[in-house]
């Protein structure tokens, strides 16, 4: 049984890089981007009353690294994880935030008949993410993560070459941070931070 199964995977391994969006094939994929657009919404609650304050921060570079699993020959599911790096407020000094998300992602895709442009997908991706605060300005001063919580992201993309990818995600996360008011209260604030991330990368089969 065991020879069995070692045959199969070593079966699976010689043909995937043949048949790369063949049902059953793996692909792992290498992603370098830019979040353009990253900004933290704070969720102010009081007096009965809910709002959200945004405060943009500078653009961010985030890596990713993706496996997916073909359960059918368009329909690519798998795990990923995101690395955002750290950026600064635009108009708060001395204050930077970043995270690392770990999601579960479906790309359902479609073939073109093209030389350069060989295919077009949806992304989808739900997962958790791990927030940071840094910085001893007046935003995070004494401040710390109270919760982490959800991450998703919807998005596109398109296979060029079949190997080179180029995609677009917007994300959310959702978390919360604790701090010591003037009375010296522990309080706590909810977060939404929202970004536009633009990708380029790499996939190979194995």
């Amino acid at each position: 049984m065991k020879k069995s199964l070692l045959v199969l995977l070593l079966a699976v391994a010689l043909v995937a890089p043949v048949f790369a969006t063949e049902k059953g094939s793996i692909d792992i994929v290498g992603k370098l981007g830019v979040a353009v657009n990253p900004k933290d919404g704070i969720v102010y609650d009081e007096s009965y009353t809910y709002n959200i304050q945004y405060y943009k921060r500078n653009p961010a570079l985030s890596i990713a690294v993706e496996g997916l699993y073909y359960i059918l020959p368009e329909l690519p599911v798998g795990l990923g994880i995101n690395y955002q790096f750290n950026s600064e407020y635009k108009e708060i000094e001395d204050s930077e935030t970043g995270v690392t998300n770990i999601y579960l992602t479906v790309k359902p895709t479609a073939k073109i008949d093209s030389k350069i442009f060989t295919g077009i997908y949806a992304i989808g991706q739900i997962g958790y993410g791990f927030n940071r605060i840094n910085g001893e300005g007046e935003f995070w001063y004494e401040s710390e993560i109270d919760s982490n919580g959800l991450y998703w992201g919807l998005g596109a993309g398109t296979e060029i070459m079949n190997d080179f990818i180029f995609e677009f995600v917007f994300s959310a996360n959702y978390w919360s941070y604790k701090y010591d008011d003037w009375g010296g209260h522990c309080r706590t604030q909810d977060v939404k931070t929202t970004a536009l991330t633009f990708f380029a990368g790499y996939k190979f089969s194995i």
